[in-house]
């Protein structure tokens, strides 16, 4: 009989079970999480981009709850901006926008800084409102959102008014009203919206700091009655100031100062339909896609543009229309369509995409 020690010494051990992954199985889990990281990442990013989307529409809406406040008070909607002119004929400008008429108007309004109209908006009285942030005239979509925030002393905005299709203001002798809602001195009442208001868009989406060109004195299209001109079928290539801006300047970070009445600051055009890519060039220069401005209002007009509503979401763009209602419009709106929710008396037939 063996002994008690000699049993176990002779007796076979088990070999351990084997605890780890073998190098194969770690690249199967590595691609198996790879594969659901790449399948859920463009769904997380579409789940913040609607409700960036959501969040934009949210800030139109209080735009729109602004602009009902300011008619309540004063029986008219806010001028583009107010040019006038002095006694040898000459333009005066303040510069302030509708923006700013409309801050008051705002919830929490009365918590900003105070600010002189009566003073144009570069006096140095006025440089500690136009160094301050508004949230709500920004687009969280934008992703230029912190950069371009300040520029020169300027807050920029991503929400502009309509101010026609291209033409924009005669200048102060002028009697021909523009088709927009708003233009330089204008006090438009929402009774003289005949195509009623939920056929007419007040604001839309516009990218800050977007390539453009000014004082272009060949864009203007006359007689002015004939407008609009040109037809958005019309090739961008053959129209003056996509090829040839004379006299013009170009700009290419200053688009969309919030505080600036000018139409290429703080307005749009329905020219072209949204998001419309509209190259052109300057200066020997090609660029992919430009906006352009004629004689600017601040020069005494007439004042004639190409700015396009843009935006940083997929597929089109948001837009306040006249009952308060915001709508996402899609880049395929047919551009007479467009042109038409644009006008505030132009009776045409319209049907948003």
């Amino acid at each position: 009989m063996r002994s008690r020690s000699n049993f176990f010494r002779d007796t076979p051990m088990a070999s351990p079970k084997h605890l780890g992954f073998t190098l194969i199985e770690l690249l199967v889990v590595i691609a198996i999480v790879g594969l659901l990281i790449a399948l859920l990442l463009p769904a997380l990013s579409m789940v913040r981009e609607s409700a960036r989307r959501m969040q934009c529409a949210a800030n139109m809406k209080q735009l729109g709850v602004a602009l009902l406040n300011y008619h309540a008070t004063h029986d008219c909607f806010p001028p583009a901006v107010v040019v006038t002119a002095n006694r040898s004929g000459g333009v005066v400008w303040h510069g302030w926008s509708i923006h700013y008429r409309l801050i008051p108007y705002f919830d929490q309004g009365s918590t900003f800084p105070a600010f002189n109209m009566d003073l144009p908006y570069s006096d140095s009285s006025n440089l500690s409102m136009r160094n301050v942030p508004f949230g709500f005239f920004l687009c969280p979509s934008d992703v230029n959102a912190d950069s371009h925030r300040f520029d020169a002393n300027h807050v920029n905005t991503n929400y502009v008014f309509n101010r026609g299709d291209w033409y924009v203001w005669g200048g102060l002798d002028s009697s021909i009203r523009p088709r927009g809602i708003v233009y330089p001195n204008s006090r438009t009442r929402l009774a003289d919206v005949i195509d009623g208001t939920s056929n007419t868009v007040f604001v839309s989406e516009a990218k800050a700091r977007f390539a453009y060109v000014r004082n272009c004195r060949n864009i203007a299209f006359q007689p002015v009655s004939a407008q609009p001109q040109p037809l958005p079928s019309d090739a961008v290539d053959g129209i003056a100031g996509y090829t040839n801006c004379t006299s013009g300047e170009f700009k290419e970070t200053e688009h969309g100062e919030m505080i600036d009445g000018a139409a290429h600051h703080s307005g749009f055009t329905t020219a072209w339909p949204p998001n419309k890519k509209t190259g052109g060039r300057f200066a020997s220069n090609t660029y992919s896609d430009l906006d352009v401005v004629g004689i600017r209002e601040q020069s005494g007009g007439p004042t004639f543009a190409a700015i396009t509503a843009r935006s940083a979401h997929s597929g089109g763009v948001n837009a306040l229309f006249g009952d308060g209602s915001v709508r996402f419009i899609g880049n395929g709106i047919d551009g007479l369509a467009w042109r038409a929710l644009g006008t505030i008396d132009g009776r045409e037939p319209t049907q948003a995409d």
